[in-house]
């Protein structure tokens, strides 16, 4: 009998699947182009002159009211060098060049004075002074030690309280934002305010609140030298200033009607002093009238306009 071999049954069990996680796509950023770093683009340094010092120093001498520094160059490249200017860091600091633009020869040389204001300062001192061309910029230095106690301040100021650099220079921003803010800020009236209160004298006026600025000897470059004025004035060019000021600027207006400290008889009195003492001295006797004194204003009686309480 034939045997048969029956088939085997399929596997019937179900086949396995591996089954992969869903594909999520997830949006990317694209990548921000970085911008490169640019560095600010440096003046470059003066090489075309040889200084015959980079740093001068000065001890005072009982007396000294300013110290004194000449500093010597040579234009040793084989082109011209245009001097543009100097700046110093400080208004106690000058710099004087003989003309500006100042050319300079191939193979010459030439001085540049600088002076430092001594008055009111005490210990070491030292401020730079910038050389700007059109070949490039250079840093001088001097410094001073004021031995024997600060030199005298100019009796022609009242005594204010000292002031420093950063304070003076945070002082001019203010005033530069808001000329009226010397009124405002009870700190700043205490200079430019109170000291005219109840005075009639133009002299005394003056003193107490013009001169802080004006003859100070850390007068700003912006601040108008009144010993310098090259121009004649008459009284009614000091009473504009005086009451309006300049918009602008960091001259206020004195006037009450303004916010200011001074009434009219105080700004006839100023005015008139100002018009006798800054301008050409041909002209001072010739302008000012006989009647218009400072005694006889002060029979006018300022009770007429009283000076405001600054609150």
């Amino acid at each position: 009998m034939t045997r048969f071999s029956l088939p085997q049954p399929p596997n019937l069990e179900p086949p396995s699947f591996q089954v992969s996680p869903p594909v999520v796509n997830t949006p990317v950023s694209p990548l921000a182009p970085v911008a490169p770093t640019i560095q600010p683009a440096l003046p470059s340094s003066l090489t075309a002159f040889t200084w015959d010092a980079e740093r001068k120093e000065y001890t005072t001498k009982p007396g000294d009211e300013k110290a004194n520094y000449t500093f010597w160059f040579t234009n040793t490249s084989d082109a011209e060098v245009i001097i543009n200017g100097v700046r110093t860091s400080c208004g106690c600091t000058l710099a004087k060049l003989p003309a500006t633009p100042w050319p300079i020869a191939p193979g010459t040389n030439g001085p540049i004075e600088v002076s430092i204001d001594l008055r009111g300062k005490s210990g070491t001192i030292t401020k730079s002074v910038t050389v700007e061309s059109s070949a490039g910029v250079k840093a001088l230095i001097v410094s001073v030690n004021v031995t024997g106690g600060p030199a005298p301040v100019s009796a022609f100021a009242v005594n204010h309280p000292a002031m420093g650099d950063q304070e003076r220079l945070e002082n001019m921003q203010k005033s530069l934002a808001d000329r009226q803010v010397v009124f405002k800020d009870a700190k700043c009236a205490t200079c430019h305010a109170d000291p005219a209160k109840n005075q009639v004298d133009g002299l005394v006026i003056y003193r107490g609140i013009c001169a802080t600025c004006h003859d100070s000897p850390l007068r700003a470059a912006a601040v108008t030298d009144l010993k310098a004025l090259k121009h004649e004035t008459d009284i009614d060019y000091w009473k504009q200033w005086i009451s309006h000021g300049r918009p602008g600027s960091m001259m206020p207006a004195y006037a009450v009607s303004e916010g200011g400290p001074l009434n009219d008889a105080q700004i006839q009195a100023l005015a008139q002093y100002c018009m006798s003492v800054f301008q050409p001295a041909a002209n001072r006797a010739s302008q000012v009238p006989a009647a218009a004194t400072n005694a006889a204003l002060r029979a006018s009686a300022v009770t007429a306009f009283p000076v405001p309480t600054r609150k």
